[in-house]
């Protein structure tokens, strides 16, 4: 099992019936190399393909119970690490738990601006005036320029 295949298999997980393409978009890959990822996991047995009757070029993909069992299996190796990096990570561990919470949240809010196809303000405007803007009242130097 490779690390793309996983993604696949995770991003499935979370997002049931997703087809190629939305696959390809969400993991920042192109659709052909996440059709070839997709062939592997539909021979091995872990993904299963549907099909729309309106549109059978649209074939939503789901983790067939085999495919669940995998991540289940994994997720357990992954509970007992994680409880060995908290017990690690001690006095601290509330704080990291917090930030990571944060970081969950700010995920969460990009996701939903990103299926509401609203673009998240990535920093706040400018107060610097645009480089045309007419120099205020009593300034003699230009925009960009020097004062000789």
């Amino acid at each position: 099992m490779t690390l793309p295949q996983l993604r696949v298999l995770y991003h499935l997980r979370r997002r049931p019936h997703s087809t190629t393409g939305e696959l390809a978009r969400r993991l920042g890959i192109t659709v052909s190399t996440t059709s070839g990822l997709v062939i592997k996991l539909v021979d091995r047995g872990l993904v299963a393909r549907g099909s729309l009757a309106d549109d059978r070029r649209q074939a939503p993909l789901s983790l067939t119970d085999e495919g669940a069992a995998l991540l289940g299996e994994l997720s357990e190796e992954g509970r007992a690490f994680l409880a060995r990096v908290a017990d690690r990570l001690g006095d601290d561990l509330d704080t990291v738990t917090a930030a990571l919470e944060r970081l969950a949240e700010a995920g969460l809010l990009a996701d939903e601006a990103e299926r509401a196809d609203e673009a998240p303000p990535r920093c706040k405007p400018s107060r610097r005036p645009p480089r045309d803007a007419p120099a205020p009242a009593g300034d003699t130097t230009a925009r960009g320029g020097s004062s000789t």
